[in-house]
């Protein structure tokens, strides 16, 4: 057994072996990130180029790039940039710690310096530590060119630096070359913002940078931010030297004997050029977005603000009083009041400007316009004296019948009417009823406007339907006829619902109900005619039904639901039938108060309420329990149907907050078509702005709602003030502050009247804030975007070098030196 064992070994043995070198060199080869000892944090270093960088009279056909680390490549076609730039971009690729840059299929010119300019695509792979920039040049001739230009690329609007945009050179040519032809270099903007042209050949430059959303480096579509430098550049370099002072050690001179060093210095021209990019301002006018808004509207957008005299419209075939012109900076709404021009289809809207003139389409529109609407501006919780609160209306206002005002408001707690008002209350702090009357029943507010009376939709039930109309209508304005019987009268009875807007129809005569497959007429006014339309249905039984008897729906009695959740003691209980009531019997009625030993009813009255309805009148006391008995055969409807016995739980109301509204003197400014504007109080306190219903009516004869918006003024106390010495003073100079974590681009807080350079705020909220100034030249109280069409700058920009913190009731003093 050993002589077999030992033999096994032998054979096995060189096998083993040869497995265990192959798995060791396996693993040599295999690229991961070793294991133990610090993070990895520095990006990848050069060790090797080939050729050399910076070499001369090479036209290479390949460039090897080696590193001390294996690399990977990030983006590389957009990572890349290649000046000037070759026929097609190169093959580039990273194997282990080689990046293989491939020329093969590209022809180099002659007397040419190229760049490769890398940033940001180079970076470890263990760790992914990246290059932020790196470049690598050679040159076809005898010369390799030297020249630097760098600077700082950020937005003008903020001064925050691009995550990517690039900067451009072009020679000097002409004026839209940016637009229509590519750059001679090309770099990009690191994560700071900052970039760099390396080896420039001497000439004259122009010098851009841009957003660029489609890659092609040119400035060549609308929403493309660019940048442009004012002057056009012309690099130079000059030596000069540099002396270097330091302190002696470990010789024999004393160490308290400074020495120096002479070193040559290189000094070029244009190494601190600041690009701000911005949105551009179209010199000339321009149309987007053209649109139907509504049935009452259509609009457009210009490139840049307009007035009046920069543009007229003219409508074929339709006067300048069928439509109104409302001007928005740079949009435009017209308002259309001519109902034909309403319902046209594709009708042109010529519109002349800057010696241009453009076709519009009109197009008809389907939609249901929305009811008169408003928004108000100031729609928060807390505002301030200084504020202004500013209300717009969906569409242009034509009269004013109840102004909009401001209250006070109180709150109180107390027994509320039905009408949300306190009640009188007596020496035991119960309330007073004089008297009790039907719950208030909300009307229906219909979600669009109708301009005209209109049938919208009905519905088919047992002997009854119903008809929902567009605008409220009265019963007598109500026509029905049988399409058999024209001559049939009495043969129906009519209710009409306000919270619905519907007309309720039950078939009285028991003969109209036999019928089968009959139609009915309906006639109502609108627009000073009269509408009729014809609806069939079945009025006692389905199609499936021969002729038999008919079966009528049972009597089904209930309380108004809003009265179930709470019973105010100034409301009679109404109860509402299915059918429409034909007798009472009251004595069949009882309302126990749960509390009461004796088991007494408390109803004082019972009456009939329209068609369906019952109006119970009772002694009631507040925050108690109810029972009301309506006993079987209590009811009787008009088909002789009965109801069952019902117990209904009510409780009755308990003491709650009630709001008391103080109206106060309130002036009111319109701005505009539908704009208004009121000053806050200055009194600290909780208000209300309060609209009426059908305060405000519509060029289109549409009402608005009643609104109501809640505020508070704090006390002066809560805030804090800030004076800020500005110097040098310039007049133009819009100081703006924004909270710390605002991500919106209107400012809190802006100032531009100031007393010889001190800008006050006042009711400032405690926080931290940014504070920025604008120089605007315009006066507009706006920052400005550029015009590259113009050559013209954006607004300056300086920001305030650190946060400021304004505590309440504290008066904040700030000295700001701008140096820009």
């Amino acid at each position: 057994m050993t002589i077999a064992f030992s033999h096994t070994i032998r054979t096995w043995l060189p096998v083993f072996a040869a497995g265990m070198l192959v798995f060791i060199l396996a693993n040599c080869a295999r690229e991961s990130r070793p294991t133990g000892g610090a993070k990895d944090t520095l990006a990848p270093s050069v060790i090797l180029e080939k050729p050399n960088n910076n070499s001369i009279n090479v036209q290479p056909q390949k460039i090897t790039i080696k590193f001390d680390e294996a690399i990977q490549l990030d983006k590389i076609q957009e990572n890349c940039m290649i000046s000037p730039a070759l026929d097609e971009f190169p093959e580039i690729t990273a194997k282990n710690k080689k990046l293989i840059i491939s020329l093969q299929n590209n022809t180099l010119q002659a007397q040419t310096t190229y760049n490769f300019s890398f940033t940001n695509a180079i970076k470890d792979i263990n760790e992914g530590n990246t290059i932020e920039s790196y470049s690598y040049a050679f040159s076809t001739s005898e010369v390799i060119d030297s020249f630097k230009i760098a600077g700082k690329v950020s937005y003008a609007h903020n001064l925050q630096p691009p995550k990517a945009a690039y900067v451009v050179l072009h020679s000097n040519e002409h004026d839209s070359v940016f637009s229509t032809k590519k750059p001679k270099y090309i770099t990009q903007t690191t994560k700071n913002g900052s970039f760099e042209f390396n080896h420039i050949a001497p000439g004259e430059y122009k010098l851009f940078a841009l957003e660029d959303a489609n890659k092609d480096y040119m400035f060549n579509q609308a929403h493309e931010l660019i940048a442009f430098h004012d002057s056009i550049i012309r690099p130079w370099a000059r030596q000069t030297t540099d002396t270097v002072w330091y302190k002696r050690k470990n010789d024999s001179i004393p160490q308290s004997i400074d020495s120096f060093v002479v070193q040559p210095k290189t000094i070029w021209s244009h190494q601190v050029i600041e690009l701000q990019l911005f949105k551009n301002s179209a010199a000339k006018l321009n149309i987007s977005n053209a649109q139907r808004i509504s049935l009452f509207a259509y609009g457009w957008k210009f490139s840049k603000p307009v007035t009046s005299s920069d543009f007229s419209i003219h409508i074929p075939s339709f006067s300048s009083s069928s439509y109104t012109t409302e001007i928005l900076s740079d949009s435009i709404i017209l308002w259309l009041h001519d109902t034909l021009l309403m319902k046209q289809a594709e009708t042109p809207i010529f519109v002349s400007h800057s010696s241009t003139t453009d076709t519009l389409k009109l197009f008809a529109s389907k939609d249901v316009p929305s009811r008169l609407l408003c928004n108000v501006s100031k729609n928060k919780s807390t505002i301030t004296p200084v504020d202004s609160i500013t209300i717009t209306m969906l569409r242009p206002i034509q009269t004013e019948t109840k102004p909009m005002y401001l209250a006070r408001v109180k709150d109180s707690l107390t027994f509320t009417t039905m009408w949300n008002t306190p009640h009188v209350i007596d020496a035991e702090k119960l309330p007073i009823i004089s008297s009790q009357a039907p719950p208030l029943q909300t009307p229906y507010v219909p979600k669009y406007f109708y301009q005209k009376q209109e049938l919208l939709s009905h519905k088919i039930g047992q002997h009854r339907c119903a008809f929902y109309f567009a605008k409220p209508i009265q019963l007598s304005d109500i026509q029905l006829q049988l399409e058999t019987l024209p001559q049939l009268t009495n043969w129906y009875l009519l209710e009409y619902d306000v919270s619905t807007n519907a007309v309720l129809c039950w078939i009285t005569n028991p003969d109209i109900m036999k019928l089968k497959n009959t139609s009915i007429i309906i006639r109502y006014p609108s627009e000073g005619s009269t509408i009729s339309k014809t609806i069939e249905f079945a009025p006692g039984f389905s199609k499936k039904d021969s002729f038999k008897k008919v079966v009528h729906s049972k009597l089904v009695v209930d309380v108004l639901e809003t009265q179930k959740k709470e019973l105010l003691l100034d409301n009679a209980i109404h109860i509402v039938c299915n059918n429409p009531i034909q007798t009472v019997t009251k004595e069949l009625f009882t309302l126990i108060d749960a509390a009461d030993s004796l088991q007494l009813s408390c109803i004082s009255n019972i009456e009939k309420y329209g068609t369906r309805g019952i109006l119970v009148y009772y002694n009631g006391k507040p925050s108690a329990t109810y029972t009301l008995r309506i006993q079987k055969d209590a009811l009787t409807d008009i088909y002789g149907t009965t109801n069952k016995a019902k117990e209904i739980k009510l409780q009755t109301q308990k003491q709650t907050t009630c709001k008391i509204y103080t109206q106060l003197q309130t002036t009111v400014h319109k701005q505009g078509l539908r704009n208004y504007t009121i000053a806050p109080p200055a009194v600290a306190g909780s208000y209300a702005l309060i609209i009426p219903s059908n305060s405000y009516v519509d060029i289109y004869g549409a009402a608005n709602d009643s609104c109501i918006h809640f505020f508070q003024i704090s006390k002066s106390e809560t805030y804090g003030s800030l004076r800020i010495a500005v110097k040098p003073y310039n007049s133009n100079i819009l100081i703006q502050l924004y909270k710390k974590d605002s991500k919106s681009n209107t400012p809190d807080y802006q100032q531009n009247v100031s007393n010889q350079g001190v800008y006050s705020f006042a009711y400032v909220q405690p926080g931290e804030y940014l504070m920025r100034a604008i120089i605007d030249k315009n006066k507009n109280l706006l920052w400005d975007s550029g015009s590259i069409d113009t050559r013209q700058q954006p607004e300056t920009i300086i920001q305030f070098e650190k946060p400021i913190t304004i505590k309440a009731n504290w008066d904040n003093s700030i000295e700001w030196k701008m140096e820009n």
